[in-house]
């Protein structure tokens, strides 16, 4: 498995046309996207949030839960992930931070897939937590 931080904002702001810019505020976690895509609406700052899967490919609307692995696996993709990306107005397009790459393996089910990338989502929520505190992601 490989983690690499990233950092998809310039200076003045997010690379990605339409993504909202990063600000203070912004705090981890891992549900409650309904809430913060409204408050991004609202100009609320955005919250992180842990997506499992690699954004931007397998990500949106009604992409969660065992619908990004049936995703991932109808794709014929050799590997999934996890992303860790600032929230904004729309379904998993805000600013990627960090992510790591999981391994599709022959004979994968939705559900062992899901189970496999689960258990390093928890892991990679530490270290990227980590990461942030040693600055070595900005997340402003």
């Amino acid at each position: 498995m490989q983690c690499e931080p990233r950092d998809d904002r310039t200076a003045d702001g997010p690379q990605r046309p339409g993504a909202s810019p990063a600000s203070s505020g912004t705090g981890m976690r891992s549900s409650g996207l309904g809430r913060d895509v409204q408050n991004a609406k609202r100009g609320i700052p955005p919250r992180a949030n842990i997506h499992p899967a690699l954004l931007p490919k397998h990500g949106g609307k009604g992409k969660y839960g065992i619908h990004v692995h049936e995703s991932v696996l109808a794709s014929g993709d050799p590997e999934t992930g996890v992303s860790i990306h600032l929230v904004d107005a729309e379904y998993d397009r805000g600013p990627v931070i960090a992510q790591c790459r999981v391994a599709v393996l022959n004979g994968d089910t939705p559900a062992t897939l899901q189970g496999r990338v689960l258990a390093r989502e928890n892991e990679f929520l530490v270290e990227t937590l980590n990461m942030i505190v040693a600055g070595s992601i900005r997340l402003m």
